[in-house]
């Protein structure tokens, strides 16, 4: 919802980058902001907008380990799938008539552990980059008078 005091990121045409910043004044064409790193507050048309979006929160360590984790695994899970094929498809099964164990079982088991690795890593990489969780805004509804 966006109101005075939200923080706020906010796309301009022709910007190489969004802004952010913090809504000072609501109205009906538009706000006014104090965007990050400037000393004087703008007011922006919402017809001007490409692009709102209202801050929420910092995403936890934990729901970032997880998000994380669930990335590393799917990755895991297609290489491991793409190896064992390209494994089982190959003659190398048939090469070793003495053999332990099959060329496939053990590209499937290997797999199986990298998977496992993979889900370890991204667990590891997304605690330590939890991330911002931000709403974006359909300008349409602003448009309409709709601050919801």
């Amino acid at each position: 919802m966006l109101q005075t005091g939200s923080r706020v990121r906010y796309e301009i045409p022709r910007a190489s980058r969004p802004f952010t910043g913090i809504v000072e004044q609501l109205d009906s064409a538009g706000f006014t902001v104090q965007p990050d790193g400037l000393q004087m507050p703008i007011h922006l048309g919402l017809d001007s907008l490409r692009s709102l979006a209202v801050f929420d929160s910092v995403r936890s360590v934990t729901d970032g380990a997880a998000r994380g984790a669930l990335a590393g695994l799917r990755l895991g899970l297609i290489l491991g799938a793409v190896i064992t094929t390209a494994v089982w498809l190959s003659p190398a099964d048939e090469r070793c008539d003495a053999c332990f164990i099959s060329a496939t079982v053990a590209a499937a088991q290997l797999s199986i552990v990298g998977t496992l690795g993979f889900g370890l890593l991204g667990g590891l990489i997304g605690a330590a980059s939890p991330g911002e969780i931000w709403h974006d805004i359909p300008l349409r509804s602003l448009r309409n008078g709709n601050r919801r």
